[in-house]
């Protein structure tokens, strides 16, 4: 009978964008990617700052555990990287959905800049949710919430100590992450879907949601 071949050939190299060696033409990472330099974001003090609307890629690669923050009870003393941004009333999303690593988020408040104390606002591990990542990237993170104008955020991200993404070393050491942040307006109503006044652009729950009090939910449930 007839058949049709296709043979798709992989490129492996370095994926990670901030190693020495990166190559932009691979797709697959074996442990192939050199470091030599710690991220200029390791320590609190050199904070990348974040815009809103903005992805940023970052990497776990040679960083260290140098005043890594504990109030979240995430990444505990793991190694990590930094990043911050003002507050502004708005309500913000932060995701690592898609990264190659075991990717995890922590958000910290702070009325005194690094020097701290360093009050956890949010945090997440692995965010398998239909609103969080999906399963596919089930590992990785998503966190929202409302910033206060004026105060300034930290934003930590590390990995879980293992190897997700198949090159035989452990995502805290080398691995490359992107990061979202998005800013909206607070929009308030009933968020769950369920309810027969869902309002799919609220953001915030207004504990309005109704369950019985309509004949058919617009929603068909």
């Amino acid at each position: 009978g007839d058949f049709t071949l296709i043979a798709d050939l992989t490129a492996v190299g370095c994926t990670d964008p901030s190693a020495d060696n990166y190559d932009a033409q691979a797709t697959i990472e074996y442990g192939t990617c050199q470091y030599t330099q710690v991220p200029a974001n390791d320590l609190c003090d050199n904070a990348e700052v974040l815009a809103c609307g903005q992805t940023v890629d970052g990497s776990t690669a040679l960083s260290t555990s140098t005043g890594a923050p504990t109030g979240c009870g995430i990444s505990g003393t793991d190694n990590g990287v930094w990043y911050t941004f003002e507050g502004t009333g708005e309500f913000h999303t932060l995701s690592s959905c898609g990264s190659a690593i075991d990717s995890r988020i922590e958000v910290f408040s702070s009325s005194n800049g690094c020097a701290g104390p360093l009050t956890c606002v949010v945090g997440e591990d692995d965010d398998a949710t239909d609103n969080g990542c999906g399963f596919c990237d089930g590992d990785d993170a998503v966190v929202d919430f409302i910033s206060e104008v004026g105060t300034t955020y930290f934003v930590y991200i590390t990995a879980g100590g293992v190897d997700t993404n198949g090159d035989f070393i452990d995502d805290l050491l080398d691995g490359p992450f992107s990061l979202t942040f998005d800013c909206v307006p607070v929009t308030e109503g009933c968020t769950n879907p369920c309810a027969c006044n869902y309002n799919a652009d609220a953001n915030v729950d207004d504990d309005s949601c109704e369950y019985f009090s309509c004949v058919t939910c617009t929603n068909g449930a």
